[in-house]
């Protein structure tokens, strides 16, 4: 019993570990330095 229980905890991690991917296709990485601006952007109120 514990041979399927051990055998069930490496799977599922295995497919959590599967599941964990960058689907942006972004290669380029945007490295923020301290001099970067920042836009605020406010959206409109009723």
């Amino acid at each position: 019993m514990k041979k399927i229980s051990y055998l069930a905890t490496v799977l599922f991690c295995i497919i959590a570990l599967n599941s964990c991917t960058n689907d942006e296709d972004d290669e380029k990485i945007d490295v923020l330095t301290p001099t970067d601006s920042t836009q605020v952007i406010l959206e409109p109120t009723e």
